[in-house]
C-alpha cells in the first residue's frame, strides 16, 4: 500500500508565492503554459514556488518585464529544468 503523506504548505495554501523573494532560484521562461505548469509543480515538487511576471534589465540597461519561475529549493529548480516542463 502507498503511503499518503500530507504537505502542510497545499493544506496553508502557502506553496505558489504572489511575489519573489530575492533567495528564490529564478528561472526564464518563454511561453507561459499556467495549467500545465502549475499541475506538474504541484504533482512532482514539495516546496513553495513563484510564477509570474518580474522585470530585468536587458543588455542596454532598458528595463524590461518577462515571465519567471522561481523555486526556494534551488534542487527543485534544477529537477523542474531538466524535466523541460511547459518546453513544447
Amino acid at each position: 500500500m502507498r503511503e499518503f503523506k500530507v504537505n502542510a504548505l497545499n493544506l496553508l495554501g502557502g506553496r505558489r508565492l504572489d511575489f519573489l523573494p530575492p533567495h528564490f532560484k529564478s528561472i526564464e521562461i518563454s511561453n507561459f503554459v499556467t495549467p500545465e505548469v502549475d499541475n506538474w509543480i504541484m504533482t512532482n515538487l514539495r516546496g513553495r514556488y513563484f510564477r509570474g511576471k518580474t522585470t530585468k534589465l536587458d543588455n542596454n540597461n532598458q528595463i524590461i518585464e518577462c515571465y519567471v519561475i522561481a523555486f526556494e529549493d534551488p534542487k527543485e529548480a534544477t529537477f523542474f529544468i531538466l524535466n523541460n516542463v511547459g518546453q513544447k
